[in-house]
């Protein structure tokens, strides 16, 4: 699980650098094809077929393997509507395990970009899997995107 998390990682602080910018982010599908990690934007018709053929593509095709969709929404967080990138993960470990979390960011007009404290939103047939090192091989990945990582790491911000 922890490849598939360090994988999620790297590309989710690809995307929390593309929407530092202004930029919209397409959903798209990272995996882990003998060892090299692939990138597949998902620019179907509509968002939600986007997201349809992401998660086909997460569960399906030749075997299990470590995978994440990753896509820009608005979740509800005590009660407030925030932007975020939601990562979608499953393990070529566990391929009936699945891990979603979600990434809370502000780009608003008068306030500095602002990444805010992953939030769990579900630990799916898990148990054999910590979530602390989970988070650690996530942050790996985060750290070894150059540019995301420096903007997380800039923008971070611990109250949220």
């Amino acid at each position: 699980m922890n490849s598939a998390a360090q994988l999620a990682g790297f590309y989710a602080a690809h995307a929390i650098w593309c929407v530092s910018d202004g930029e919209t982010v397409t959903p798209m599908v990272a995996r882990l094809v003998n060892d090299e990690a692939t990138m597949e934007r998902l620019d179907e018709d509509d968002f939600e077929e986007s997201i349809d053929a992401g998660r086909e593509r997460l569960t399906g095709g030749d075997g299990p393997r470590d995978a994440a969709l990753l896509y820009d929404a608005s979740i509800e967080i005590e009660g407030d509507e925030v932007d975020a990138i939601v990562v979608e993960i499953r393990s070529a470990d566990a391929p009936e395990s699945e891990v979603v979390l979600a990434v809370p960011y502000t780009l608003a007009p008068d306030t500095p970009f602002a990444v805010h404290q992953p939030q769990m939103l579900a630990w799916t047939n898990c148990e054999a899997f910590d979530v602390e090192e989970f988070m650690e091989a996530f942050f790996a990945g985060v750290d070894a995107h150059e540019q995301g990582a420096k903007v997380w790491n800039q923008s971070h911000d611990e109250s949220n």
